[in-house]
């Protein structure tokens, strides 16, 4: 009996206790924490051409390029592009190879990449861009007496 009477204590006070509880959530206080950094920008390479949106370009590669970033013993060519326009960029890459195939990136201010779907001698890439923002295309493992043209359009 006693068991009975301390378990009936019990709910009552639990009740009486749920009766003070809020019904709705507590907001949560702003927070005084400062934002973070700007993200840093991500420096492009050197040397780069300049590349307006709507141009092709034609090369026959005569050697000397650079060696590209992080692939030593590979040569590299770099093109910058600033859209007029924000919208997407379609950039085609056709080529004829001598030893082995090219790849092609491109990269924006921030270090975000975006890769090309490659097929044998073209290669095509459609980045979403912002107006008035750098970009840089990245034509890898390019080898002298290597022909290519490289086209970017905007839509």
């Amino acid at each position: 009996m006693v068991n009975r009477i301390l378990i009936g204590v019990i709910c009552a006070a639990i009740v009486a206790a749920c009766d003070s509880v809020p019904t709705a959530p507590t907001p949560l206080p702003a927070s005084t924490r400062p934002p973070g950094p700007a993200p840093t920008p991500t420096p492009f390479f050197e040397p780069f051409v300049d590349l307006k949106v709507g141009e092709t370009v034609t090369r026959h590669v005569t050697g000397g390029s650079p060696e590209c970033d992080k692939v030593p013993g590979f040569q590299c060519q770099y093109f910058r592009f600033t859209p007029p326009a924000s919208g997407v960029v379609d950039i085609t890459l056709t080529y004829s190879f001598v030893f082995q195939p090219l790849d092609m990136s491109v990269r924006d201010e921030l270090g975000r990449a975006w890769w090309a779907d490659l097929l044998p001698q073209r290669g095509n890439l459609s980045v979403p861009v912002v107006a008035g923002t750098v970009y840089e295309i990245t034509i890898w493992y390019v080898t002298e007496d290597m022909d290519y043209v490289l086209n970017a359009t905007l839509r």
